[in-house]
């Protein structure tokens, strides 16, 4: 986690903001004002973004991208292959749980889940390898927007 903060912490100052200026946070891509949003809020978020990359590399599929961390991440991977529309879905359902992997459902229960909805669009449901490698399995919680919700 130390060399995490420590690459946080170049990348902020790398990208160092002037006082009243619109500034991205250059790993989660979210936007804040200097001097009226606490930059400690972006960096701990920048941190566990990187964090949950480096926890998806070990145990996610092994055939998957990076987890995306930006909306520009998350939307390159949204149309690309029924694989990656689910790994979009997944890491934007992380991102709206602050990157917290350890209560969010794993890749292989949140994929089932998504082969299962009623919300998946036809790229997942058209998938036949898809659905043999993530066999449909409903998951609870997941919604509209395959984006799992934790208070269910």
């Amino acid at each position: 986690m130390d060399t995490i903060r420590t690459r946080v912490d170049r990348l902020f100052r790398d990208a160092a903001p002037w006082h009243g200026e619109l500034c991205a946070n250059p790993v989660t891509g979210g936007y804040w004002l200097p001097g009226d949003d606490p930059i400690s809020h972006q960096k701990r978020m920048a941190c566990r973004a990187l964090f949950a990359r480096e926890w998806f590399a070990l145990y996610g599929p092994h055939d998957a991208p990076p987890l995306p961390l930006s909306d520009v991440e998350l939307d390159e991977l949204k149309y690309k292959d029924p694989l990656s529309h689910i790994l979009s879905c997944f890491a934007y359902s992380l991102q709206a749980h602050n990157w917290d992997f350890n209560s969010h459902p794993s890749f292989k229960d949140f994929a089932c889940g998504c082969t299962a909805s009623g919300h998946a669009p036809d790229l997942i449901k058209k998938a036949e390898a898809l659905r043999k490698r993530y066999p449909p399995r409903p998951l609870r919680g997941l919604g509209p927007g395959l984006c799992w919700q934790s208070d269910h």
